[in-house]
C-alpha cells in the first residue's frame, strides 16, 4: 500500500486552482483539509485512480494532501531543498552519488508511515530515486535509464 501512495505521489503534479469542492470530492475530506490547513488557498481537487489528492497553497508552500475515496486522511507532501534532508543523508548521498546532480527533493508525511523524503538523482544516462528515512537512511526506490 505504501507502494501505491508512492507511485501516486511520483505522479502528482504541482497546479493551483479555487479553494471549493471538485464534483464527486468527499465532504470528509474536504473537512479534513479545511481543519488541518485552515488557510490554504487555491486549493484544486483531483482524482488519481483510488485517490484524492488536494493540490494548495498554504503558509507561502504549495502542499499536496492525498485522501482515500471515503475521505480518510493518507498522506501530504512538499517540494523542499536538498539542504533540508537529515545530515546523514546529505552525507550518503555525497559521498555514493557524487556523479548525480539533485533535481527535486520531496518531503513525504505519510499516515501510515510516518516522515520520509525522495530524492531525484540524475546524471547524463541514468535517473535514481532515493527514499530517505527520518533518521536519515537512503535506499534506492527506482532507477531508470534516460
Amino acid at each position: 500500500m505504501k507502494k501505491l501512495f508512492i507511485a501516486l505521489f511520483m505522479l502528482a503534479a504541482l497546479a493551483t486552482g479555487a479553494f471549493a469542492k471538485a464534483p464527486g470530492v468527499n465532504s470528509k475530506a474536504v473537512s479534513h483539509l479545511k481543519t488541518a490547513f485552515k488557510d490554504a488557498q487555491d486549493v484544486e481537487w483531483k482524482t488519481k485512480g483510488n485517490f484524492l489528492e488536494a493540490i494548495f497553497k498554504w503558509n507561502g508552500q504549495e502542499l499536496n494532501a492525498f485522501y482515500s475515496t471515503d475521505g480518510n486522511y493518507v498522506a501530504v507532501s512538499r517540494v523542499i531543498t536538498l539542504d533540508r534532508l537529515p545530515l546523514a543523508a546529505l552525507q550518503a548521498i555525497h559521498q555514493k552519488y557524487q556523479d548525480y546532480k539533485a533535481t527535486e527533493v520531496i518531503e513525504f508525511n505519510s499516515s501510515e508511515d510516518g516522515l520520509s523524503y525522495y530524492v531525484s538523482l540524475e546524471t547524463n544516462i541514468k535517473k535514481i530515486i532515493l527514499q530517505v528515512s527520518s533518521e536519515g537512511g537512503t535506499s534506492v526506490y527506482k532507477t531508470e535509464n534516460k
